[in-house]
């Protein structure tokens, strides 16, 4: 699985050009198989926006714990998003104060990850 890590996770359709983060150009080429032939070429331009997802790490999981049960996820039978490659990881954010069910600090830190799914092009 494919984790890329973004560095500018503000980026959105009103973004200059010249700011854009990894921006992809993929190209598809059609053959009709027929004499004489059509072969088209068409260029499509893929822009990451950021839209992203938020999801807390449990209490005691690693980030590289969290990571290996979102590719087991990615990949189970189950998953409803078809054609992920990978995550565009945005950042990880350390959670402290955590209070439990007496509403008292409990003194555990947590991870809080910001992400999105890496999706191929059809």
């Amino acid at each position: 699985m494919e984790v890329i890590q973004i560095y500018k996770p503000l980026q959105d359709r009103s973004t200059k050009i010249e700011d854009l983060e990894l921006v992809s150009f993929e190209t598809r080429t059609t053959d009709d198989f027929k004499n004489p032939g059509k072969i088209v070429t068409v260029v499509h331009k893929k822009v990451p926006y950021w839209c992203v997802r938020t999801e807390n790490i449990k209490v005691g999981d690693t980030y590289h714990q969290w990571l290996k049960k979102k590719e087991e996820e990615i990949k189970g039978e189950k998953f409803v998003g078809k054609g992920v490659e990978g995550i565009y990881l945005y950042d990880i954010i350390p959670i402290g104060g955590i209070v439990g069910k007496d509403m008292k600090p409990t003194g555990e830190v947590s991870l809080m990850v910001r992400y999105d799914y890496i999706r191929k092009y059809e």
